[in-house]
């Protein structure tokens, strides 16, 4: 879903997935371009920045958490 302050994107992800399943889903989605990913970073509902080898459970991220593409 697009809007005026960005891209809603839902994924379906296992809690034992590892944050860079999230990054996959992210470059092969069209709304996103590879030109606005770049100098990202993910960051979670609390503001704790993800890295790709973190497991999203032990991260906290569940059901329903909004996950955000920011700049550095």
């Amino acid at each position: 879903l697009k809007n005026e302050r960005g891209v809603a994107y839902p994924l379906f992800c296992h809690m034992h997935d590892r944050v860079e399943e999230i990054w996959k889903e992210i470059r092969v989605c069209t709304s996103i371009s590879d030109r606005s990913i770049m100098g990202k970073r993910l960051v979670s509902e609390e503001g704790r920045e993800l890295n790709p080898n973190d497991r999203l459970i032990d991260v906290g991220i569940s059901h329903f958490h909004v996950i955000r593409l920011l700049k550095d």
